[in-house]
């Protein structure tokens, strides 16, 4: 699924860069906007199931700057699912020209294994729906692009 927010002034520091924990934290509204819209809201999920999650593993790659006040879209996924936890996929990029910004994951736990039928059953639905690039699949494409244009640059000089 994919959100659109603005890059505000208070995601920014003095020299107008955006901190590399705010990707996180569009990353994470993202996924919660996307559970709540699937029927698993925050609250459903720890009061009445009591189903708490853990974030132990996390990555992110930067790939181009955020502009002050620029449009943004972040893309979340969701894979391997089993009775312990998942990986959610995320993708930032500029809403104007669609160019790839930051991509990364979370790997959360389910601290209470295994956890009910009916969260199980919405992240279930939510994984089906995913189409974000596997954070491994991208990071082995833009490395093998970068090796291309490498060899192509060093043909010229040649």
């Amino acid at each position: 699924m994919t959100y659109r927010y603005r890059l505000a002034f208070t995601d920014v520091d003095y020299a107008r860069l955006v901190f590399s924990g705010e990707y996180y934290r569009w990353a994470e509204r993202a996924f919660e906007t996307w559970q709540y819209e699937s029927g698993l809201p925050w609250h459903v999920m720890i009061d009445e199931l009591g189903l708490d999650l853990a974030s132990v593993e996390t990555r992110c790659h930067y790939v181009a700057p955020l502009g002050f006040e620029d449009e943004f879209d972040v893309s979340v996924g969701l894979r391997d699912l089993d009775e312990h936890g998942f990986v959610s996929d995320f993708e930032i990029a500029r809403a104007d020209d669609g160019r790839l910004t930051a991509h990364g994951y979370l790997v959360r736990r389910f601290l209470h294994a295994p956890p009910p039928a009916a969260a199980l059953a919405v992240f279930r639905a939510m994984a089906e729906r995913t189409s974000v690039e596997r954070y491994d699949d991208r990071v082995e494409r833009l490395e093998r692009l970068r090796r291309e244009r490498r060899a192509a640059r060093s043909a010229w000089t040649v």
